[in-house]
């Protein structure tokens, strides 16, 4: 007897066939044109330090007011973004990311589109905020949980949520409210909207090949240590969910 999460997948199989490796490719591109942007403003900004420092210690700074200033803000995002900032690069790929929160979240394909809009959202509303490989696998889990609680009627609980995601409970409240106050809780998605952001989807995917099938037999590893959503026995979860 198949369990709610492998009757999930079967139901929508023809879906997910199509949109999972389409998101994946179309997230990725993303992320590897804003890994390229950061690396320039990083290249950019060694510049203008090394500068900068030589004007102050010209001015008779010390060392220590010359580091203090040139260490002021995060180069890896705006300040208010903080929390999703991955210090080292997960080890887990897109892909199995994107796998893992089908198999363990019965998130439905609409909730991965949705978190993709979201995602848009918040991008289009903080031009300094890039989506590059340190911050792009929270924000993903934030966009996807906030989808998950406004389009499906049965969902984790944050805290089985987060085992999935790689993260601890208390971090995925924050990055839920963190995510949704930065969009002005701007989370209604009309159908027109939706039609439109599919269709762009698809336009998108032309010509791309796509896998003959997306196994999900083998449950990759989260980006950070947590308990294996099996052992753990996640259960489906209604009404408030943190």
């Amino acid at each position: 007897m198949l369990s709610e999460s492998e009757s999930l997948q079967l139901k929508h199989a023809e879906e997910y066939q199509f949109l999972l490796p389409t998101l994946t490719y179309a997230l990725q591109h993303t992320i590897t044109a804003h890994d390229e942007m950061l690396a320039q403003e990083k290249e950019r900004r060694r510049d203008e330090i090394s500068k900068l420092k030589k004007t102050l210690l010209e001015q008779n700074n010390n060392d220590e007011t010359c580091n203090a200033v040139l260490n002021a803000g995060n180069i890896l995002c705006p300040s208010v973004f903080e929390c999703f900032i991955t210090p080292d690069i997960p080890a887990v790929t897109l892909l199995e990311y994107l796998k893992r929160i089908i198999k363990y979240t019965y998130a439905s394909p609409s909730v991965l589109l949705v978190a993709c809009m979201y995602i848009d959202r918040l991008l289009s509303r903080w031009e300094g905020l890039l989506f590059h490989t340190q911050v792009a696998f929270k924000l993903i889990i934030a966009a996807v949980r906030i989808a998950s609680k406004v389009l499906d009627t049965r969902t984790l609980n944050n805290k089985d949520f987060a085992v999935v995601g790689g993260v601890s409970n208390e971090e995925l409240n924050e990055l839920e409210l963190h995510f949704i106050a930065n969009i002005d809780y701007d989370v209604y998605v009309s159908a027109e909207e939706f039609g439109v952001y599919a269709s762009d989807l698809v336009d998108a995917a032309a010509g791309k090949p796509q896998p003959s099938s997306i196994n999900f037999d083998r449950a990759p590893q989260p980006p950070a240590a947590g308990d294996s959503p099996a052992a753990s026995s996640p259960t489906p979860h209604g009404g408030p969910r943190r």
